[in-house]
């Protein structure tokens, strides 16, 4: 391998040998010193190969053995200089680019985050930018060892951290502090309030005493749990009432959906636009602004070669150009509307609930329609409200 590279800076030739006699032509080279190898004897006749300099030493082996020498392929560097001779352009952005590629080098990159579980590589990265740390600082610019305790002590949800450059890729390696589990106050006396109107169907009541049966309906606001525990030796103690109560309850959520409103629609004609960023900023590649109504949608896509990041990401939009359309629904497709808005009303607002049906009544006025959705479900109605001590 390193022979074959030396033999490419000096320059190569391949040489076919023709009439005569190609055996004694290879003797003479031989006991002639000259560096000649590759002999390869086809129906025209020997190619050998050899150093460009060399050539004009194979005339006088050639001579004696009547053999004729014609150059079939010319290689190395000499010969590729002397074709970009003239292209005085070409050399400078070659020069411009190994200039700019070396400064590059000295930069970050990407930064690539591990060792998290709850926070994200962005929570970090974002965290490290009051810092400088970002893509497009210089490595030789931290010092990484002060760096790392000062941004442990300023996030005390990190509890180790370290920062390993390779290359151009800086390595951020994190470990999360692990939270203790908040002690409940129990000290302060409360009571258990109705958080719904609904009927009682099971009681667990760990502290305070019962102000409510199973069976009877409460409203919202009512007592549930006194805080306040009478002892048979008449004497009461104030605690914070703590347990479950289970009751049947009827939420209602309602949507206003139009039958007749005005959309838009896309044409199918779509113009793109691309800019590429490096380091935070942005080359924009085109010209001019996009006019009109359309719907954009935006991708980027890190560039990269043999799976080596670059510092360049290709931003592109997509500008899809709409038109103004009349959209019409019967009654039936927006209860189905009504009908999804609803499983995301429970999803959001009775996560912990059962859900045991739903009633939809629907009521027209003119163009729209106005959805009621009544949610039968069963749910603990507790919540603690601190008892007043005068």
């Amino acid at each position: 391998m390193l022979q074959s590279g030396l033999n490419w800076l000096a320059g190569m030739v391949t040489v076919a040998v023709t009439g005569g006699r190609p055996e004694r032509f290879m003797n003479l080279c031989a006991f002639g010193g000259r560096d000649v190898w590759d002999y390869r004897a086809g129906k025209a006749g020997l190619t050998v190969r050899v150093r460009a300099g060399e050539f004009k030493r194979l005339r006088e082996a050639a001579r004696r053995s009547g053999c004729r020498l014609h150059i079939v392929r010319r290689q190395g560097l000499p010969f590729l200089l002397r074709r970009l001779r003239g292209r005085y352009g070409l050399a400078a952005g070659a020069l411009a680019f190994a200039l700019v590629l070396h400064l590059l080098c000295a930069r970050v990159w990407e930064i690539r985050v591990e060792g998290q579980k709850t926070l994200t590589a962005g929570q970090v990265i974002e965290w490290l930018a009051p810092y400088g740390v970002a893509e497009g600082a210089k490595t030789d610019d931290f010092d990484w060892a002060t760096l790392r305790q000062q941004v442990l002590y300023d996030h005390p949800e990190l509890s180790w951290m370290s920062f390993n450059p390779v290359g151009t890729v800086l390595h951020v390696d994190v470990s999360e502090t692990v939270q203790k589990p908040a002690v409940q106050n129990n000290s302060e006396p409360a009571n258990l309030l109705a958080a719904a109107d609904g009927r009682i169907i099971k009681m667990q009541i760990n502290t305070g005493s019962p102000a409510v049966q199973v069976g009877d309906a409460v409203v919202a606001g009512d007592l549930l749990v006194s805080g306040a525990v009478e002892y048979a030796n008449g004497a009461t103690l104030l605690r914070q009432a703590s347990g479950v109560v289970l009751a049947e309850t009827t939420r209602t959520a309602r949507f206003t959906l139009p039958l007749r409103w005005q959309g838009r629609q896309r044409t199918g004609r779509v113009k793109v636009r691309r800019a590429v960023e490096c380091f935070g900023v942005t080359l924009p590649l085109y010209i001019g602004r996009v006019a009109g109504a359309y719907e954009k949608e935006l991708h980027a896509a890190r560039l990269s070669v043999g799976g080596v990041p670059l510092p360049f990401t290709l931003h592109t939009a997509h500008f899809f150009e709409t038109r103004p359309v009349q959209r019409s629904r019967t009654e039936a497709q927006a209860l189905q509307e009504a009908k999804k808005r609803t499983a995301a009303y429970i999803a959001s607002n009775l996560p912990e609930a059962e859900v045991k049906g739903v009633a939809y009544q629907i009521t027209r006025e003119g163009d729209k329609v106005t959805v009621e959705a009544k949610i039968s479900c069963v749910e603990d109605i507790t919540f603690a409200q601190k008892m007043l001590i005068f």
